[in-house]
């Protein structure tokens, strides 16, 4: 007599179909982008019934803003993490670029799907990459604050330097995507002193209104 399956292995097993979709969909649209790519086929690729899906998602829309949500929030916890750990020898941004290349290493099919969606997506798919993107400026922002202040370094304009940061990396990362393993690495390294070379402007600012007795330049100012 076959036993009974219990509330829990329901579960696990319903997050394993769900996983199962969410993988499906990710590797069919490297080569043809997410809007080429059908629900029959996403659903033939998971092995699952085409009727299944709706017990997981409402559409294909639904499953991409799912992605995107599951990229964004991945990404955003490894980096606070990282933050959380950073050594007195290395800074706040070093340790990020480090854990992004890293996130590239295990998550290369959720940041295809964010590069590719954000150029060429559709609308909500669009906004809700930008939202996520949004979050991670404002975490960086918080922690260049706090590092600055820590240090007694502090730096000007922190949420625009914020935002060049995070286009620097993400714009690397888009290429370095392509490469192997090794020549990614090397690729961040220069991507490492591209963001210092930012720093090191944002905190020359910093000091030179200091030298002049001013307050320290910020968007509100302006």
């Amino acid at each position: 007599m076959t036993k009974p399956s219990t509330s829990g292995e329901r579960t696990e097993k319903k997050k394993a179909v769900r996983r199962n979709i969410v993988n499906a969909a990710l590797n069919l649209c490297k080569d043809k982008g997410y809007s080429g790519v059908s629900l029959r086929e996403i659903t033939r690729e998971a092995g699952i019934a085409a009727p299944s899906f709706y017990n997981h998602f409402t559409d294909l829309e639904d499953l991409g803003l799912a992605i995107i949500d599951e990229a964004g929030l991945t990404l955003r916890q490894l980096l606070r993490r990282a933050r959380k750990t950073v050594d007195q020898d290395e800074t706040i941004i070093q340790r990020s670029v480090d854990t992004f290349n890293r996130y590239l290493d295990a998550n290369g099919e959720f940041f295809h799907f964010i590069v590719a969606e954000r150029i060429g997506g559709i609308k909500p798919f669009k906004s809700a990459i930008e939202r996520e993107i949004s979050h991670i400026i404002e975490d960086v922002a918080e922690s260049l604050e706090e590092e600055g202040r820590r240090k007694n370094r502090p730096i000007a304009y922190p949420v625009y330097v914020a935002d060049l940061i995070v286009s620097c990396v993400f714009n690397a990362g888009a290429t370095a995507l392509h490469l192997s393993s090794t020549k990614r690495r090397k690729y961040m390294e220069k991507t490492d002193i591209q963001v210092k070379m930012i720093l090191f402007g944002a905190e020359s600012l910093a000091a030179r209104a200091i030298q002049k007795d001013l307050p320290i330049p910020d968007i509100e100012d302006k």
